[in-house]
């Protein structure tokens, strides 16, 4: 920390770590109006300091002055530049491990080349709005489908799973919501048996399920029916005369799941 304080006071005299004339400058003019009466606000002074560390963190400091360096920013708008332009991965995470502005975290998320830096952004997001842009940004990439695991707001989550073009993130939001309609809505009108299948998995209205297992045409959604039915008799029944093979042995299966925890609840 020593050598970083007076790299970041001293700009000129580390000829390794030396920085841009114009920054060194400038730091050389806040001196002198500080020296001359304190004309500097202290607004400027933090803003002049935070430049100066984003320019040892982005690589004119030795790596533990970079780290160093990351660890006395503040701006938020400094923090993301570093995060992005950093050639050094440690030092990426450090800067988004300070950040706090959603738009910012957005920002790095759908930005950064390095998919760890995007990531660790993305997990750090909780603004649902922001995760939606992410998702609607970084469309078809697994950044996208972790924005939308991190959705907790129902009408967002509906909005990505009825209107989003990509299958993928329809079915994680489907896998996501708990809203009965709007996963009914989903399993009637949405065009990817996948997705309708993970909107039947979620659903936990018995009626519904009993419906789709018995009723489908699809032999998708009859087998995502009855592995959340809980009816012990409409799944031996399905077991025993349901028309295709699997959907019978997936019966069968939830058959055996449910009676299995009824002996060890009872076992309690």
């Amino acid at each position: 920390m020593r050598a970083l304080n007076s790299l970041i006071r001293n700009p000129m005299k580390h000829s390794k770590n030396r920085l841009p004339l114009r920054s060194a400058a400038a730091a050389a003019a806040l001196a002198l109006a500080i020296a001359a009466g304190g004309c500097a606000s202290n607004e400027q002074d933090s803003l002049l300091a935070d430049q100066k560390r984003s320019e040892i963190a982005l690589g004119t400091g030795t790596p533990q002055e970079q780290l160093e360096a990351v660890n006395g920013l503040h701006n938020q708008k400094l923090l993301a530049d570093v995060a992005i332009g950093s050639k050094t991965l440690p030092v990426s995470i450090a800067a988004v491990a300070k950040l706090e502005n959603p738009e910012r975290l957005a920002y790095v998320a759908v930005s950064a080349t390095n998919e760890a830096v995007r990531t660790a952004a993305v997990n750090r997001l909780s603004d649902n709005a922001w995760l939606a842009y992410v998702a609607r940004t970084a469309v078809e990439s697994p950044i996208a489908d972790a924005a939308v695991r991190r959705m907790t707001d129902e009408k967002t989550l509906a909005d990505v799973a009825l209107k989003s073009v990509s299958e993928t993130l329809r079915a994680t939001a489907a896998r996501c919501i708990k809203d009965e309609d709007t996963l009914a809505t989903i399993v009637r009108d949405d065009r990817s048996w996948i997705v309708r299948a993970a909107a039947v998995s979620s659903t936990r209205d018995q009626k519904r399920l009993a419906e789709y297992a018995k009723t489908s045409p699809d032999v998708n959604i009859r087998t995502a029916a009855v592995g959340a039915l809980t009816d012990h008799y409409l799944l031996s029944h399905i077991s025993k005369n349901d028309s295709d093979s699997g959907v019978r042995a997936a019966a069968d299966k939830r058959l055996t799941e449910l009676q299995t925890k009824l002996k060890l609840e009872g076992g309690k």
